[in-house]
């Protein structure tokens, strides 16, 4: 029996390829956020938390790597 793998050549499944590979590095970015601040003993709210997981725009989420090198809690972090 032969199996068409046409579709994993297909526009659509690079696009969901694509997209993918982007939230798996929004995701290790908004990670790499927390762990720099967990390792400087910056304490950040569940709430804080949840918003830097959550965010989905790349350039603020390595706005916030930058903010976390220096601050001292999460309102330094968002307001910079």
């Amino acid at each position: 029996m032969a199996v068409d793998l046409n579709f994993f050549r297909s526009q659509t499944s690079q696009r969901i390829r694509e997209e993918g590979r982007a939230e798996g590095f929004r995701r290790g970015i908004a990670l790499s956020v927390l762990r720099l601040l967990d390792n400087r003993d910056v304490h950040l709210s569940e709430e804080a938390r949840q918003r830097v997981l959550g965010c989905g725009d790349q350039e603020l989420l390595l706005l916030w790597v930058e903010r976390a090198l220096t601050a001292s809690d999460e309102t330094e972090l968002f307001e910079g």
